[in-house]
């Protein structure tokens, strides 16, 4: 190379770099990677809001007059500076390409007092809960119980980050045009720093949520209706709805652990539920708003698009919700240190932590009743889904039942087989440790004794096969929460005559199954052969012929399984039966050739 391709060369290169130094320091925003230019110089990090992790004033970032800047309320002032500087670090505010939202920005320092005056003047919780509903209803035409709901956490949001628990929404419905999103938009257009994302990515929630403190925004997710595919998603849903909740992620450039934060509340909007088999832990963290189609008085979308500015009408609306969210901004920079009053919600585990923060954040106000009667019948909704789609309320019965009979050790066996007596659903003998449910997915026979071990059980093994040891007390104890909360509803067991009812017939013929049968509980039990060489210990098989069922307690345990499972078949094969199926003889007397004198009365109905 020569010393003019060298210096060339070299010029390039700088130029790169300098870039490269550019481009990191436009993006470094305690999201991705910070910039320094010498060891003099601290670390940069953007941030749109900051109190020292709860211990020093609050800074929020707004838009003053264009300007990117925090505003603080301290002394009895609303006052506003560029950054924060640290020991270690510089936060400064985001500029305004760096918004994912709608930035809440005032003209004037005047305009800022005077929303500071309004705020010290009288304005309180009621006030503003009370004009939060009224816009809400503006925009959605929906039962009221939901618009208390939705009115009461829009004001909550801004006040998300001084509890330890939020909830979150589940908003389903099918079809264009029955409102479903537009509860997302009026989320985005009057609700705490409202991020609405199209089917959101992992990566993109680290990089707004971010390192720096907790519920820096909240999440709308729109069109997320493969959200569970994602496992970092599920991660951060899981893990979000607690103040304290942390994602970790490996930094491929690094090669270092980080750790993001992933509290805030969030909402899901899609065609359907989200589905207990793949998303049981967010279920129980949410409320379910199925949405119908209404009649509005204004479409939200209409009033929050940006040539909303062309229409007198429109433009009036939308500044009324900007001027909305300043009131919010500075009603939660005041009363920011406020005292929480400690509230007995009657509530226990997850239910208080779902219920009791919104709760507590209104205990003052006039509203209180409405609000609790609300959060409470979507509670109790909540319930009945988890306890119609989730398995333990089912297992609790079964073993409250099975201690009577058989005492607190019970072999899993027979709980499996209990379990598929009283469950619906089909099974599959070349997968026998499985059960297909109707109503709880797929049914897996090590689930369920890691479940039943939650119930305060203690797994022993034996000879025999693994039991369970119960202690009825630590049982009884978790079954008020079941009983009493959950109340689950018996129509979902197996009841007497069930039409839905139904269970696998396997064919031995070509090992293979072939058809589905349904379980008649009127059933008659299958009557057993009569004959005097028909020795009392043999008076049944050792294990089902048609599938490998066994360890049968008494002759009447094993004819309830052959006509529950395989109605319409014998339990006690001759000859040709067993020549028919293709069955494995098990030694028994009446698979021989019947000797003529003998009269059998007729096998199987």
């Amino acid at each position: 190379m020569t010393s003019i391709e060298e210096d060339t060369y070299k010029a390039l290169e700088e130029a790169f770099d300098k870039d490269l130094e550019d481009t990191e320091k436009r993006l470094g925003n305690g999201k991705g990677k910070a910039t320094k230019k010498d060891q003099n110089q601290k670390y940069d990090y953007m941030t749109f809001k900051y109190s020292s992790r709860f211990r020093g004033t609050l800074h929020e970032a707004i838009l003053l007059n264009g300007a990117p800047v925090f505003i603080k309320y301290q002394d009895g002032q609303i006052q506003a500076v560029p950054n924060i500087e640290e020991q270690d670090r510089i936060l400064r505010p985001p500029s305004i390409e760096e918004y994912p939202y709608e930035p809440i920005e005032f003209s004037t320092y005047e305009e800022l007092k005077k929303f500071q005056q309004i705020v010290l003047e009288g304005v309180n919780k009621e006030i503003l809960f009370q004009k939060i509903f009224e816009t809400v209803s503006l925009y959605i035409d929906q039962d009221e119980e939901i618009r208390i709901l939705i009115s009461a956490d829009i004001f909550w949001t801004y006040f998300q980050d001084l509890f330890p628990t939020t909830h979150y929404y589940d908003i389903s419905g099918t079809g264009n045009g029955i409102g479903k999103s537009t509860i997302g938009h009026v989320f985005e257009g009057i609700a705490y720093r409202a991020v609405r994302m199209t089917d959101p990515s992992a990566p993109s929630l680290y990089r707004i949520l971010g390192k720096i403190e907790p519920g820096q925004c909240i999440i709308i997710a729109d069109e997320a209706d493969r959200i569970h595919t994602d496992k970092d998603m599920m991660s951060i849903l899981k893990e979000g709805y607690t103040i304290l909740g942390k994602v970790s992620k490996i930094n491929k450039n690094t090669e270092k652990q980080e750790f993001f934060f992933s509290y805030c509340f969030k909402m899901r909007i899609a065609e359907d539920p989200m589905r207990p088999s793949f998303a049981k832990g967010v279920i129980d963290r949410s409320f379910m708003i199925r949405a119908i189609k209404g009649c509005p008085r204004y479409d939200i979308k209409e009033v929050l698009h940006p040539a909303s500015r062309r229409n007198g009408k429109l433009e009036k609306l939308h500044e009324s919700l900007r001027n909305l969210r300043k009131l919010l901004l500075i009603f939660r920079l005041v009363h920011f240190d406020d005292p929480i009053f400690d509230l007995d919600v009657g509530l226990n585990g997850r239910d208080k932590e779902l219920c009791k923060p919104l709760l507590q954040f209104f205990h003052d106000t006039r509203s209180y009743n409405r609000i609790d009667k609300a959060i409470k019948s979507f509670l109790a909704k909540k319930n009945i889904r988890r306890n119609n789609t989730s398995i333990e309320p089912v297992l609790y019965d079964i073993i409250k039942n099975m201690i009577i009979t058989h005492g607190t050790t019970i072999s899993v066996a027979d709980i499996w087989e209990e379990i598929m007596k009283n469950v619906v659903g089909l099974y599959n003998p070349d997968k026998p440790n499985e059960f297909q449910s109707h109503d709880y997915d797929t049914i897996y026979r090590s689930t369920i004794t890691k479940i039943l071990e939650g119930l305060g059980a203690e797994r022993k093994h034996k000879k025999s096969g693994n039991v369970l040891i119960f202690d009825k007390e630590k049982l009884d104890k978790i079954g008020m929460m079941y009983e009493d909360v959950l109340n689950y509803d018996k129509e979902k067991v197996k009841g007497e005559g069930s039409e839905s009812s139904e269970s696998i017939s396997y064919n031995s013929q070509n090992n293979d199954i072939k058809s589905i049968v349904k379980y008649d509980r009127q059933s008659q039990i299958m009557p057993s052969p009569l004959s005097p060489l028909h020795p009392s210990h043999v008076e049944y098989p050792p294990k089902c012929y048609y599938c490998i069922i066994g360890g049968f307690s008494d002759k009447d345990h094993y004819e309830e399984h052959v006509v529950r499972c395989h109605k319409g078949l014998t339990g006690y094969p001759g000859p040709t039966d067993l020549e028919k199926h293709n069955l494995e003889p098990q030694g028994m007397y009446w698979e021989n050739p019947r000797n003529a004198g003998i009269n059998f009365e007729q096998e199987g109905s």
